[in-house]
Formats: structure tokens, C-alpha cells, sequence
């Protein structure tokens, strides 16, 4: 959706498995947020504190800026890349089911190379790393914050991780630019659902590799895995509240969604139309989603 104010409603974002962030900014960042109003981020912060979930895609980190939660929520705010230019990116976590199909010698492509304001590792639920450039590539250090690979946090640099747990929470290492309440004041902690992010997906012609699209497919069934999910609730008998009517919303079923992380990767291998539609096909009937 590109409604904000469908967050206005706490019950209709509470029926959602998970919510995902795909290409979002503020305008002309760092500006506070302008995505969603105080009223909806209220909201969504709520919906990740009782247990919702999270995936993030590309510019998603470079969203909601005067609001800190969400900035623990994805893990880290962008600040800054250099041109966009070929460049090699691996794996680091051969397991993970945004990843497992990744060659050793890794995914060469046209992209944007992310720096961050903070190293999402340092946070009381650390970021997992998942993918950092395997390639050296052009830099001119055009840093607003001071956060660069080797300087303000150790290598590998962080381009792709995951989190679970205490989404929202902070202590004494966290930075400065996810703490506090921002502009609303919304200061909250928790959060014991699933946080996935990737920084790739600039170029449409990444959207088209097979291994990107993978990437993808695995990280948002790996958040959907969630035990934290409404439908893992409801198939666990803990909830009996179910959706039926939003788009890529339906009641699910334990056989249906007994393995979406796995479901959703092998999909990587499809022409890209079919692809979106297979994809959409099973978040419609396994899981709900926002």
C-alpha cells in the first residue's frame, strides 16, 4: 500500500504476519519521517512490540529518520553510497535461506554499495550478517556521519543481515541517530518477532537475476517462519484470529505454511512476472502480509 493512513488502524495492522518496507524514503533524507504520520507510527511501533514482523528492501533504511524505532527496527539508517558501479557481493551465511543458493565466488552486478549511520552489530539484538562486497570499489567518502567499513565498525561491512529478538530495545553501545523517542516521543522496546534487511535492489536489472530474487524470496519466508506470526499463532491454537479480506491476506493453514522459506526460494528459478504472481499466489494463501 501506499496509503499511510491504513496504519492509522492498530486492529487492521495487527491481523498481518508481516510488514515490509520495498523502496521507501523520506524526501530529500535526512528530513523526519514522512512515510507515515505520528498517528501510524504509533501504530506500527505497537505492532512490532506485541510480536509482528519486519522485512526491509534497499531504501527501506533510509525511512523515518525522526523516528528511532524504526531505525532499531530495520537495524541500522543509511547515509550515504558511492556511485553506483559493478561490484561482487557474498554471502556470509551459506544457511540462511536468503543466501543458501549464493556460489562461493559470489553475485557480480551493476549496484549501490550502502554505508550506514551505525553497525547494526551493535545492538542489543545484534544484526546477523548475511552479505558484504566481496570487491574492493570506488569510493570518494562522501560521509555525513562518520560510519565507514574499518572505521567505525570492524569488517566485513554490513549490506544484509537478519535479527530476532528485541527488536526495539537499546543499551549503552547503541547510537545515537536509532535511540530515543525522536519527534513523536514514541519510546518503546521489545519486539520478539523476526527484522530481515537487504540494502541491494537498486537496479532494476538485479530484480532480474535469478539469485537476487531468491535472495529475496528466502528472506521474507524466513520472517514469516516467524513463531511470533498470526498464522503460526492460529495454527498453534493460541489465536483463533484470522484474515480473509485484505489483499495478500487469507486465513492459513498448518500444511500450507509449513515451510514458506523454502517454498519462496524455489521460486527464484521462475521468469520474473511469474515469479511476482507465484509469489503473491503464496503469501496470499499461507500468510498475511502488509
Amino acid at each position: 500500500t501506499e496509503d499511510e493512513t491504513q496504519f492509522h488502524n492498530y486492529t487492521f495492522l495487527s491481523q498481518f504476519d508481516a510488514i515490509g518496507f520495498l523502496g521507501t524514503t523520506d524526501q530529500d533524507p535526512p528530513l523526519t519521517g514522512t512515510v507515515l504520520d505520528n498517528q501510524g507510527m504509533r501504530n506500527f511501533a505497537r505492532y512490532i512490540q506485541q510480536g509482528g514482523n519486519f522485512f526491509g528492501i534497499h531504501s527501506a533504511s533510509a525511512t523515518l529518520f525522526g523516528a528511532p524505532f524504526y531505525g532499531r527496527l530495520v537495524g541500522a539508517y543509511f547515509d550515504y553510497h558511492p556511485q553506483i558501479q559493478n561490484v561482487t557481493f557474498k554471502a556470509l551465511n551459506a544457511s540462511h535461506p536468503s543466501t543458501s543458493r549464493w556460489p562461493a565466488d559470489g553475485m557480480h552486478i551493476y549496484e549501490e554499495v550502502y554505508n550506514f549511520r551505525s553497525d547494526p552489530r551493535n545492538l542489543p539484538s545484534p544484526a546477523n550478517l548475511l552479505v558484504t562486497n566481496a570487491s574492493t570499489y570506488e569510493d570518494p567518502h562522501v560521509n555525513a556521519q562518520g560510519f565507514r567499513n574499518g572505521t567505525n565498525g570492524p569488517p566485513p561491512l554490513p549490506l544484509a543481515w537478519w535479527r530476532q529478538g528485541r527488536l526495539l530495545d537499546i543499551n549503552s553501545s547503541t547510537d545515537a541517530s536509532v535511540s530515543g523517542g525522536g519527534g513523536a516521543n514514541i519510546q518503546v522496546s521489545g519486539g520478539p518477532g523476526r527484522s530481515w534487511y537487504t540494502s541491494l535492489g537498486h537496479h532494476s536489472s538485479t530484480w532480474q537475476l535469478n539469485l537476487f530474487r531468491g535472495h529475496i524470496a528466502g528472506g521474507i519466508g524466513w520472517v514469516l517462519e516467524s513463531s511470533t506470526s498470526t498464522s503460526k499463532q492460529s495454527t498453534n491454537g493460541t489465536s483463533t484470529t484470522t484474515s480473509s479480506s485484505t489483499a495478500l491476506s487469507s486465513t492459513s493453514s498448518p500444511s500450507s505454511k509449513s515451510n514458506a522459506a523454502q517454498q519462496l526460494s524455489l521460486m527464484s528459478v521462475l521468469p520474473f512476472t511469474v515469479f511476482v504472481s507465484l509469489v503473491t499466489l503464496l503469501l496470499s494463501s499461507s500468510a498475511t502480509v502488509l
